[in-house]
């Protein structure tokens, strides 16, 4: 396929997926009260009435037939097993936002997924050549499996305010959309151009204000496509593993360190609550847009430059990366700090 062909093939996928997604939010909308749950106000809830949920559908949709399904003009492909682990995870947060799906459940489905997933891409993935052993193999496929499962999860914790979820796997499938090296790619091109179309498809119906919420179905399956562009980029050598890592650094330090801090206190972490950063500052400032945008301005004026220094010098990568999650870890800790003393003196 010549370039221009690609072009105007990629054009034509997101504007598919973006024009899917919206479609299928307005039928949603419109069937609302017939056809999908609502989520009610509560103590757990940011939001103050009733909203319906599992507008995800929208992008699980757009994901399987424009960035995995029978439309993607790219061959060879290992599509398949992760095509079958892509609907597994849509179809147990879809059950899970219609009637609720027990949590082994769920994370028995990640990590299924996340397996099938390292399986297919395991040939020049860092780490899995054979010739470093059996041990060596097996440890870092287990720890791609448990990033990967970790990932559709911190992303579903993450969904807890108007827009955030959307902003945020839009800003990661657009930067690896706008890397040089990217457009001459269409196995990392075709998904990263799917998934951003899909979250700009979604925005308008969550973001300023919610109509309706992704729910797990969206939640679940922008985590999966986020780790498994990150996990493309870095088999295709668009990013050294620890740029990969970065990218998402303000999502994982929030719902990490909530996680742990969740964990010491002996809370029941896998249970709904309003704990994380990100919930605390929407509470402090009385609006979910301010936190929703300012996740999205650090994430391009920070993350995304950090990015890049270590793109250009990888003999430094760790370290750097080091020092970003160093940095966000503290941030995460003194704002916290503020926004809970700001709290106590009310």
């Amino acid at each position: 396929m010549s370039g221009a062909s690609l072009g105007l093939a990629v054009a034509a996928l997101g504007l598919a997926a973006f024009l899917a997604t919206a479609a299928i939010n307005v039928l949603l909308l419109s069937r609302a009260r017939a056809s999908i749950a609502v989520d009610l106000p509560g103590a757990r809830r940011m939001h103050r009435s009733p909203t319906p949920r599992g507008g995800g559908l929208g992008i699980a949709v757009a994901v399987v037939l424009f960035a995995l399904g029978p439309f993607v003009p790219i061959e060879p492909r290992p599509l398949l097993p992760i095509l079958l682990a892509t609907l597994a995870i849509a179809g147990v947060g879809w059950l899970d936002d219609r009637r609720g799906v027990a949590v082994t459940w769920r994370l028995a489905t990640h990590l299924l997924g996340a397996a099938l997933l390292v399986w297919a891409l395991a040939p020049r993935l860092p780490g899995l050549d054979p010739a470093a052993g059996p041990p060596g193999v097996a440890a870092v496929a287990l720890i791609l499996v448990g990033l990967t499962a970790w990932s559709v999860n911190l992303h579903n914790f993450m969904d807890g305010i108007d827009g955030l979820l959307a902003w945020q796997a839009l800003f990661v499938a657009g930067f690896l959309v706008v890397l040089p090296s990217a457009g001459l790619d269409p196995v990392l091109l075709v998904p990263a151009v799917v998934t951003a179309a899909a979250c700009l498809g979604f925005l308008p119906f969550n973001f300023p204000r919610a109509r309706i919420f992704m729910g797990d179905v969206g939640s679940t399956i922008l985590g999966w496509m986020v780790a498994l562009l990150l996990i493309v980029a870095v088999r295709h050598g668009h990013l050294p593993a620890p740029a990969a890592l970065v990218l998402p650094v303000l999502f994982v330090t929030d719902a990490t360190l909530t996680l742990v801090s969740r964990m010491i206190r002996r809370r029941r972490w896998y249970h709904a609550h309003r704990e994380h950063l990100y919930q605390w500052l929407a509470r402090a400032t009385g609006s979910h847009v301010p936190v929703s945008v300012g996740y999205l301005v650090v994430n391009l004026l920070v993350v995304a430059p950090t990015v890049l220094l270590i793109r250009a010098c990888p003999g430094h990568g760790w370290m750097i990366a080091a020092g970003a999650y160093l940095a966000a870890a503290a941030a995460w800790l003194g704002l916290r700090w503020l926004v809970l003393a700001r709290a106590r003196s009310r």
